[in-house]
């Protein structure tokens, strides 16, 4: 039974970046402590199983018996279990439903858990000194100590385990880092880093785009030109799988391309760039907010004027997701923005 629960505890649990950067618990137990009574609890049932063989041989034995007294091992309710088992080892390697369905889901449980509780800089940030994660951050070391001592955070030494700074004053690493990681003004532009930061696959081509402010029309063309088949609200693993490639090679296209086309949104919008009479391919995908942070819009206006015709909208939804709450075409919803931008 704690097998099972374990199990269960399991297809929930955040990865494990994720649960250690914001020390996740579940029943006062972190992950680790579950998979150590996992661990244990699954050897104990195979102990246990061991000796139910052991003591009930003869009756074991004397059920493989046909009625010609033979030892029969493939036996009518055996090969229905075989079948049946390996059914399901190959449906899950290959992802047939509904084997992938149930992964999926568990899959789409832990992508909410990384929104939520959020990523770390870099995998194990929590396992790492306080001088060796501000250097990998781009921190200044001089400036992160000042904003601790500022929230009552001493440091014990520049090398003091991160974890060890945050369990001292019943914090997550989590907390800790956000005291200190620099905040970004609006309108600063982000680049896009050599490495994809942890998490990254987990994210939509959209939602990578909007946090680093790249131009999500111009990235979803080039990948179309390079021969890929491209859907900007699946995950980027997703995404590279479907066209097979690693979310490593993916990355690196989107890297290049980016490197090619110039300015990132930001950059475009000072240049007062008009919105086109027809959208362009992948508008869908971008939000209200990065549709006027592209053409220099007034993001306020343009919402209260589309909240004043009847339209249910949110700043940072996509074009196309408002369009289907409304029961509308993104075009129209397109067309809707262009009318309020012109006036």
């Amino acid at each position: 039974m704690v097998t099972v629960l374990t199990s269960v505890i399991f297809y929930i649990v955040p990865q494990g970046r994720i649960a250690y950067w914001s020390d996740w618990h579940l029943w006062g137990l972190s992950k680790e402590q579950w998979g150590n009574i996992h661990i244990n609890t699954g050897i104990l049932f195979v102990l246990a199983l061991i000796l139910h063989i052991y003591y009930n041989w003869n009756l074991i034995f004397k059920y493989l018996k046909d009625r010609t007294k033979k030892v029969k091992v493939f036996t009518g309710d055996f090969n229905v279990a075989l079948v049946l088992t390996v059914v399901c080892i190959l449906g899950t390697n290959f992802m047939i439903p509904p084997f992938s369905l149930i992964l999926n889901i568990s899959q789409n449980i832990k992508d909410a858990a990384a929104i939520k509780y959020g990523e770390p800089p870099f995998g194990h940030a929590e396992e790492a000194p306080f001088d060796s994660l501000v250097k990998k951050t781009g921190l200044d070391f001089k400036q992160s100590v000042a904003k601790l001592k500022e929230k009552r955070i001493e440091l014990d030494a520049p090398n003091q385990i991160f974890l060890d700074i945050a369990q001292k004053y019943n914090m997550t690493p989590q907390q800790v880092y956000n005291i200190i990681k620099i905040k970004p003004s609006p309108g600063d532009t982000s680049e896009l880093p050599e490495v994809p930061p942890p998490g990254t696959g987990t994210r939509s081509l959209s939602q990578l785009c909007q946090g680093f402010t790249l131009d999500c029309d111009t990235i979803t063309k080039g990948l179309v030109q390079k021969g890929m088949k491209v859907d900007s609200e699946i995950s980027l693993k997703a995404l590279a799988n479907g066209n097979e490639l690693t979310s490593i090679e993916l990355y690196d296209f989107i890297k290049e391309i980016v490197k090619t086309t110039g300015p990132s949104l930001t950059q475009r919008a000072s240049a007062n760039v008009p919105l086109p009479d027809f959208p362009e391919p992948g508008t869908g995908s971008v939000s209200i907010e990065q549709l006027c942070e592209k053409y220099g819009l007034n993001t306020e206006k343009i919402m209260n004027q589309l909240e004043s015709s009847g339209l249910k909208v949110t700043a940072n939804k996509s074009i196309k997701s408002i369009a289907e709450q409304n029961g509308q075409t993104p075009l129209q919803i397109y067309e809707a923005i262009k009318k309020v931008a012109s006036n």
